[in-house]
């Protein structure tokens, strides 16, 4: 977290609840069955605004990967795993190495969150009945399902990829494993 931590107001920490990175997947019982907008903590304003970031974000990632990967439009989970395979141990330590923890724009914090996002349109893809539940930093929003009450930190397991932790998750069979976790919670499986 030390190129995202230093961007947190002391509020925006308390409210994450986390003193690192959240769980992949979460559990919100108290936000079954409502709106999206209803489980943000955001104004309405707010999640505007957050909306269009993580939105420009994707165009961002639609824009660059192609630059340095083998992949084309549509974004599909292809795009996750050629990233993932991409980005083994030896690129993302050059990659920490490059990037200046002080800067909001180096290279792995853009990496983190474009990956964050594209993670995030593909669990989206796999299954329509999610919703993004947008939160600030814009880091911290989530993929959620009100039916489930299933909150999914996309952004964070973008985060674990470039740290000791996450380099080897397999993010490909992670998205694929948590669509289907959500279809078997849906039939009370």
């Amino acid at each position: 977290m030390t190129y995202f931590d230093r961007w947190y107001k002391p509020e925006d920490r308390e409210r994450k609840g986390f003193p690192a990175t959240r769980p992949d997947a979460m559990r919100a019982d108290n936000l079954r069955g409502i709106s999206p907008r209803e489980a943000s903590p955001l104004t309405e304003d707010g999640q505007t605004k957050t909306k269009g970031l993580v939105e420009g974000i994707l165009d961002a990632a639609r824009t660059d990967w192609p630059t340095f990967l083998a992949v084309s439009e549509p974004v599909d989970i292809e795009w996750i795993d050629t990233f993932d395979k991409f980005y083994d141990k030896r690129r993302v330590k050059a990659l920490i190495r490059s990037s200046k923890p002080a800067s909001l724009s180096n290279d792995l914090v853009v990496h983190c969150c474009e990956f964050g996002v594209v993670l995030g349109h593909m669990l989206l893809s796999t299954q329509p009945n999610l919703h993004w539940v947008y939160n600030w930093p814009y880091w911290e929003s989530s993929v959620f399902d009100p039916q489930t009450g299933l909150l999914f930190a996309v952004f964070h397991w973008a985060i674990k990829k470039f740290s000791s932790y996450g380099i080897d998750d397999g993010f490909k069979a992670k998205l694929l494993f948590c669509s289907e976790m959500i279809e078997r919670e849906r039939v009370g499986r």
